[in-house]
């Protein structure tokens, strides 16, 4: 008696203490979504919150309801100091949205990705990175994010999204790279010095370059260098550690001498030996253009984790370069990652 007594205590605390869990879910839907004072959309809306705010939910699934064609339940929410109720189908957990958008924003993904990073926001305009008869340009497009709760569940079975969100473009056409912003880009051919186009065999090795290997492009009267090189440096036992590297240089002044580089290495964040990089023809120069129309070439670094088989990740960099006070410099505009790698 007493065992079935402590059993059904334990029951009755576990149950407890799930119905005042609650974990940290991110509103999903680009119009917003209300936290409603009961379970219906006509009781008092206590405040609408934007996409990408984050709210408290107790997410347990009751009796579905269907509002404005989509089924859901209602689900116990709080924001700040406001408690109350909102609708299940839009609001996600584990997804971290990036709502802060800084001034001339530029964010880079692909449509076909698996991605990791949630480079959406409604708020950016949207443009498709083509290729058409080898030639490349930039179009204005819609984008959508399909949600994984609201749309047909075997469009990500189809499309192997392991992600509760997909991204579609108005086009027919599938995009190279999306790219977003909140600064008018200009619809035009995109000068294109390089693109590598095997990047998914991992045996094929265009864009890898060995140590000491470079590739050189001329654009604008002006050369540039990418080069690979092994560093050297002394660990605190004084042992000697070679890392993988990557810079890039730049002609400036009719010099003939690429007497401006930078190293990129910490940008694209390599890490490994050269035999490691080398076994796996990582990184890689995937693209080289002027996306931006200042004059000056960028660049989409590819890299993926050095694994054998599986469970890695891959990532695509976009690097601007740019010259400030008669110096060149490269930055880092934006990166998306992706997993697992095949």
């Amino acid at each position: 008696m007493n065992k079935i007594i402590l059993i059904t205590f334990f029951l009755f605390l576990s149950f407890s203490l799930l119905a005042d869990y609650a974990a940290d879910f991110t509103i999903l839907s680009t119009d917003g979504l209300s936290i409603y004072k009961k379970q219906n959309i006509e009781s008092e809306s206590l405040v609408h919150l934007p996409f990408g705010t984050v709210v408290k939910s107790w997410y347990r699934k009751k009796k579905p309801v269907t509002i404005n064609g989509i089924e859901g339940f209602w689900t116990k929410a709080t924001y700040k100091d406001i408690s109350g109720y909102i609708f299940s189908s839009y609001i996600y957990d584990e997804i971290v949205v990036d709502n802060k958008i800084e001034e001339n924003e530029i964010r880079i993904t692909k449509e076909d990705l698996s991605t990791l990073d949630f480079d959406y926001h409604p708020s950016l305009q949207w443009y498709g990175l083509y290729m058409s008869n080898d030639e490349f340009y930039l179009k204005k497009i819609n984008v959508s994010l399909l949600l994984s709760k609201i749309h047909d569940k075997n469009l990500f079975i189809r499309e192997s999204c392991d992600n509760d969100f997909l991204l579609r473009t108005d086009q027919t056409k599938k995009a190279l790279f999306l790219i977003s912003s909140n600064i008018e880009l200009q619809e035009t051919n995109i000068p294109s010095l390089f693109y590598d186009n095997s990047a998914s065999n991992y045996s094929y090795d265009e864009g890898f370059l060995y140590p000491e290997q470079e590739k050189v492009f001329s654009f604008n009267k002006k050369a540039y260098s990418i080069k690979a090189f092994e560093k050297a440096d002394l660990d605190t036992l004084n042992r000697i550690n070679k890392t993988y590297q990557l810079k890039i240089s730049y002609e400036m002044n009719g010099s003939n001498e690429f007497i401006h580089s930078f190293n990129i290495s910490s940008l694209i964040h390599l890490y490994g030996n050269a035999e490691k990089h080398c076994k796996y023809h990582t990184p890689r120069i995937h693209w080289v253009g002027d996306l931006n129309s200042d004059g000056l070439l960028d660049f989409i670094i590819h890299r993926y984790s050095m694994v054998r088989h599986g469970g890695g990740f891959s990532s695509y960099s976009l690097l601007f370069s740019y010259i400030k006070n008669d110096e060149f410099g490269v930055k880092l505009i934006d990166s998306t990652w992706s997993g697992p790698t095949d």
